[in-house]
């Protein structure tokens, strides 16, 4: 079963998450955006970032190595090319 962490926390389509919602959802895997549509110009974390963050290595994700990026071009649009992002979180998400 697949859930909706940042959803489960509150956050909105377009919110950003802080690292202490991180540690508090505790997901299974990490899902992040390849380029981040900000206000603040923000970008997102690499995963390399996430894996040598001290505060998140308690977290599922960081210790089992789980956190993938999908194409943002294929997310945040309303056309055929969203196919092939659900494509990419099914095989991320369903990989073992």
């Amino acid at each position: 079963k697949v859930t909706n962490a940042a959803a489960q926390l509150g956050l909105g389509p377009f919110d950003n998450g802080t690292r202490e919602d991180l540690i508090k959802a505790n997901p299974d895997i990490i899902i992040i955006p390849s380029v981040a549509y900000t206000s603040d110009g923000t970008t997102p974390a690499t995963a390399e970032q996430l894996y040598s963050d001290p505060a998140l290595q308690g977290v599922k994700a960081i210790a089992n190595r789980r956190v993938f990026f999908v194409d943002s071009s294929q997310v945040m649009t309303y056309s055929q090319f969203m196919t092939r992002a659900m494509v990419s979180m099914a095989q991320n998400i369903y990989s073992k």
